[in-house]
């Protein structure tokens, strides 16, 4: 595992930023958990990163706290969209290392109606 890899990953929140078409960065904090030699996050089916990373596979990643304010170096990677398995996995991943929290959110979804499944997104820096 890199040593980049392993301190993105190490995180309890990353900014990811995605670039729409004409080259606007988006930034935006998510979880985020490490397994080999990429890190990997999910997000909801509905969500714009998901369209800005099928466009543009380009990210940009730095820990950050849950604001997505920076609290390290940003590093250049590549985005991908996994299968369904892929993402499942991812949160099974995800709900190990998030424990109540991720429960608290997955419960506050289920009652706002969030609607759309999880997506896992595989990021190699």
């Amino acid at each position: 595992m890199s040593q980049e890899v392993a301190r993105i990953g190490s995180s309890r929140y990353i900014r990811l930023t995605t670039f729409k078409k004409d080259g606007t960065a988006m930034p935006t904090p998510v979880w985020v958990v490490e397994d080999g030699e990429r890190v990997y996050v999910t997000t909801l089916e509905s969500a714009g990163k998901l369209k800005r990373i099928r466009n543009s596979g380009r990210v940009l990643v730095a820990p950050s706290d849950w604001r997505g304010t920076p609290s390290g170096e940003e590093v250049e990677g590549h985005a991908e969209v996994l299968d369904a398995s892929g993402a499942a996995r991812v949160q099974v991943m995800i709900k190990a290392k998030y424990g109540i929290e991720y429960r608290f959110f997955a419960l506050m979804g289920k009652l706002r109606r969030t609607s759309g499944d999880s997506v896992g997104i595989a990021i190699t820096l």
